[in-house]
Order: C-alpha cells, then sequence, then structure tokens
C-alpha cells in the first residue's frame, strides 16, 4: 500500500507539472504573438538620403519631414550626378561629375552610412591610377547580382562593374540602366516599362503604344518585346509588389508624373510637377516608399514626400540652398560609432 501511494503522490506530481510547463508555454506563445502584432502593427521609419553640390550627405526622416542629419564635407567628391544605396550593408554610392578636364576629385565614393560618414572605398573607375580621373554620370546598385555599375568617359562598357564592397573594377556590361528600369531576381535581366505616350516627329504628334522590354545586361541583347494591347500589363514578367505604376518623363513642355492602373492600363492621374510644386524636379523618377503607395523626390532645395495619385504632400522638407542628387531611402537609422556597448546604448 505504501508503494502504490508513493507512486499516486509521483503521478499527481507529474500531473501538475505538466499542467504548468503547458501554463507556461501558452504565455510563451502569446507573449510571442503579442510581439509580432506590434511588430508588424507599427510600419517602420524611413528615411531618405540626398547629396549636394557643396558636397554634403543630408538624411531626412521621411515620416516626421525632420532633417536628422548632415555630414561633414567630402573632399573626395565633386559634382554629385547619382546615388545609389546598399540597404543590407548601409552603404552610400555616390558618383561625380565635371564637364571641364580635372582630376582633383574621385569619381566614385562609397561611404558608410554612420555619424562619420566612414569612407568605404574610392574608386576611379581604371586599375590604372595614373589615368585622369574621368566622370561618372550613371550609377545603379544591384543588390541582386551584388554589383555596382556606373557610366563613365572613357570606358570600354556601356558601364563598369564594381565590386560595392571593395571597389574593384570586375568587369563591364553593354546595357544603359536608368533608374526606373527593374532588376530581375537573379540579377542578369532588366525590364523596361514604358506606358502609351505621345512624341512629335517631322511636326505630327505620333502615339507610341505601351511596352514591356527585357534586356540581359551584360550583352544588351533584347530578351523580349512585348506590345501592351490598350496598355494592359504594365509589370515585368517576374511581378511587381504595387499595385499602381509611376512614370515619369519630359514631355517637351516639362516635367509630368503619371500614374497607371498596372492590370488595366488606366490612366490614374497626370501632374506637371513644376506646376504643382513650383520647381523642376531634380530627378527622372519617382523614389517608391516601401510598404506605402507614397513617393519621394528632391525638388529645388527640399526633399518632398507625397501621394502619387493626388499630389498631396506628406512631407516637405527644406535641406539646403544647394543642387541635389535624387532622393534615396532605407528603413536602417544612421549607425553610431560612439556607442560601443550594449550598456553605453542604454545610457544614450
Amino acid at each position: 500500500m505504501k508503494y502504490i501511494l508513493r507512486g499516486s503522490v509521483f503521478q499527481k506530481d507529474q500531473r501538475i507539472l505538466g499542467v504548468v510547463l503547458g501554463f507556461l508555454l501558452a504565455v510563451s506563445a502569446l507573449l510571442l504573438a503579442i510581439g509580432a502584432w506590434v511588430y508588424w502593427s507599427h510600419p517602420p521609419t524611413w528615411y531618405g538620403y540626398v547629396v549636394g553640390d557643396d558636397r554634403k550627405v543630408y538624411m531626412v526622416n521621411l515620416d516626421t519631414g525632420i532633417l536628422q542629419w548632415v555630414s561633414r564635407e567630402l573632399d573626395q567628391i565633386h559634382s554629385p550626378t547619382q546615388i545609389d544605396i546598399n540597404h543590407s550593408d548601409s552603404i552610400l554610392y555616390i558618383a561625380s561629375g565635371s564637364y571641364l578636364p580635372r582630376n582633383d576629385y574621385v569619381p566614385v565614393v562609397a561611404i558608410k552610412l554612420n555619424d562619420k560618414a566612414d569612407v568605404v572605398f574610392e574608386s576611379n573607375l581604371y586599375s590604372d591610377t595614373s589615368t585622369v580621373f574621368p566622370s561618372a554620370w550613371i550609377l545603379r546598385y544591384n543588390s541582386s547580382g551584388n554589383s555596382l555599375y556606373v557610366s563613365h568617359l572613357g570606358g570600354s562598357h556601356a558601364m563598369t562593374t564594381l565590386n560595392p564592397l571593395s571597389g574593384e573594377v570586375i568587369g563591364g556590361i553593354k546595357a544603359y540602366i536608368r533608374k526606373d528600369e527593374i532588376f530581375s531576381p537573379d540579377g542578369r535581366r532588366l525590364a523596361s516599362i514604358l506606358p502609351e505616350r505621345s512624341q512629335v516627329r517631322d511636326g505630327k504628334v505620333e502615339i507610341l503604344p505601351g511596352a514591356v522590354i527585357i534586356v540581359e545586361l551584360d550583352s544588351n541583347d533584347i530578351l523580349s518585346l512585348t506590345y501592351l494591347e490598350e496598355n494592359k500589363g504594365l509589370y515585368p514578367p517576374w511581378g511587381q509588389t504595387h499595385e499602381n505604376y509611376v512614370y515619369v518623363h519630359n514631355r517637351g513642355e516639362g516635367i509630368w508624373l503619371e500614374v497607371y492602373d498596372r492590370a488595366s492600363g488606366k490612366q490614374l492621374a497626370a501632374h506637371d510637377l513644376q506646376e504643382i510644386f513650383g520647381s523642376t524636379p531634380n530627378q527622372l523618377h519617382a523614389t517608391p516608399i516601401p510598404g506605402t503607395e507614397d513617393v519621394a523626390m528632391s525638388i529645388g532645395g527640399y526633399v518632398v514626400v507625397f501621394d502619387p495619385l493626388t499630389a498631396e504632400v506628406k512631407s516637405k522638407t527644406y535641406v539646403a540652398d544647394t543642387i541635389l542628387t535624387e532622393v534615396v531611402v532605407t528603413d536602417k537609422p544612421l549607425l553610431r560609432t560612439d556607442i560601443t556597448s550594449i550598456e553605453r546604448a542604454a545610457e544614450q
């Protein structure tokens, strides 16, 4: 009887332990669910970067419209022509150009997006460093292909390919890449999306049909050219997340932003940006803000966030009285070099 009693007590303790563990697991699952809900219900903060003719980098909180950081003057650059961002590694790439021959600047500079704007690399785009530094004009970072493409004077290819972490010249491609063109998931192809549009030729207005053009980066060969019936299907073959397509182009009488429904091809809005904002934009594309339908553009000395459908301004931030590059965005805040430990971070 004593043995049976001890067994019963032991079994009872096991049941109690099982109940406690089950309760703890349920509480843990609930806390994880709450944490996930809090995370997903609070969208990330997006930051916009531009570079001015004053050779400084500016960071704007695109949610609040507050200018949060201005870098030191970067002696390595001249007049910035284009920029791009490596989101994963928090690197900003800056291309510089000049219409006059000169070699007192570096055409491509990469900086770390930290409070000191530390230089990651400088590239004169040639392995022979005695070559006069050329002007760099078009610059695109391809995260899928892990490459940085730069067009410049004197290049043997349409665009020179750089290692995006070291700046080493690793090759070149025959295609030119515009800022509004889309890389394929494998990083080897490029899509141009062109809505139905008009052009004047020999004094007559011609209507050009909408088209999707896919080219191979290395060879610039056209892999496919699809004319769109009634402008329907304004997306690349590998798909696109945004429901609407925002197209910026120069109509001749000004810079226009047009919005189309991708599936139907219907034009939903058309805005003369000069008329709306009182100044010509500094970029011929609209920078999308992920997770929203809003876009950002640099216009005059401002960074402007607006709804492309209605042109409603969400924020307008004065940056500086200088010529600005296009806006690039990231949800990673500026890195702090003065925080070296968790304890110091907690103190600050």
